[in-house]
């Protein structure tokens, strides 16, 4: 039944993220469908591992000792409870300036303002504050 209740979780949790377009927050929305391959096989594998909870099959398991069979649907489990309980935050420049980092002007260039827009800026953040 926990192997159900896992594969169940990772569907739902897929489909949520679908849902509500926060799964462009989680992964590259070039690999979109592989999230769909994931849930649609999630999916499959909760309804046959259903099947053999109802029906009480005895399956093989490789797991024999005590650890092994308390350890993997832990380490299953995981990602979803990552997923339900760590909140979603997209990151932007807003992120980048509450961590404190302060990246200057490139030496003589004086603010200017190049023909693109864009002002010139030294590609290494200033952390001399951090290491003083």
């Amino acid at each position: 039944m926990i192997r159900f209740l896992i594969l169940a979780g990772y569907f739902e949790l897929t489909m949520y993220l679908q849902i509500s377009g926060k799964l462009n927050q989680y992964i590259n929305t070039h690999y979109a469908y592989l999230a769909y391959i994931s849930m649609v096989l999630s999916f499959l594998l909760a309804i046959v591992q259903l099947i053999v909870w109802v029906k009480d099959m005895k399956m093989h398991s490789h797991l024999h000792g005590k650890f092994a069979k308390i350890t993997s649907p832990m380490i299953l489990v995981i990602p979803v409870f990552i997923g339900l309980l760590v909140p979603t935050v997209s990151l932007d420049s807003t992120t980048v300036s509450a961590k404190g980092y302060h990246f200057p002007l490139a030496a003589g260039s004086a603010g200017t303002v190049s023909e693109d827009g864009t002002r010139v800026q030294y590609l290494k953040p200033d952390t001399s504050l951090y290491f003083t």
